[in-house]
């Protein structure tokens, strides 16, 4: 099998924890013999990097026959859907989909940016049309009133501490 992650949370030089849980996530994979390639968008460096992850998401697809597109983010997902020749599941960690109206506007004044990672329509929009969602917290299945998904909560290894 061979997977594509594409993720905006990975470790890179300038954050070597940022992401990490989806770094484990490709190690435990590869672990297991399962080909995997990531495509790491850095939004935390340059917003404008998602406009290049379209065009990468897309020559990566065209080079390499994927059985499966792992998306770590709205934003990945809504990008990987440009193609529809392999299945994309979303891990779903957005925490600012349960955030409140109040807490949203407030965030989107602040940096106007924002305002799609706060959008619950394009989040609900994403959700129906990817194949298949993990999501990280039963709260955030009971927000979008769905039966497509499963709930797999975040945790720790105890035997490292």
């Amino acid at each position: 099998m061979k997977v594509l992650v594409f993720t905006n949370m990975y470790p890179y030089e300038g954050a070597p924890s940022y992401g990490i849980f989806v770094k484990d996530q490709v190690d435990a994979l590869r672990r297991e013999r399962v080909k995997v390639d990531v495509l790491f968008i850095n939004a935390r460096c340059n917003k404008l990097s998602y406009i290049s992850g379209i065009i990468q998401s897309i020559r990566r697809c065209r080079r390499n026959e994927y059985d499966l597109i792992h998306a770590q983010h709205t934003f990945c997902a809504a990008i990987a859907l440009l193609q529809r020749k392999t299945p994309v599941i979303l891990t779903f960690h957005e925490g600012e989909a349960s955030a409140t109206f109040k807490m949203r506007l407030r965030e989107i004044i602040r940096k106007p940016y924002k305002f799609l990672a706060y959008s619950f329509n394009l989040k609900k929009l994403i959700i129906k049309l990817i194949d298949e969602i993990i999501f990280v917290a039963r709260h955030q299945k009971n927000l979008f009133v769905t039966n497509k998904g499963v709930v797999i909560p975040c945790g720790i290894d105890l035997s490292l501490f």
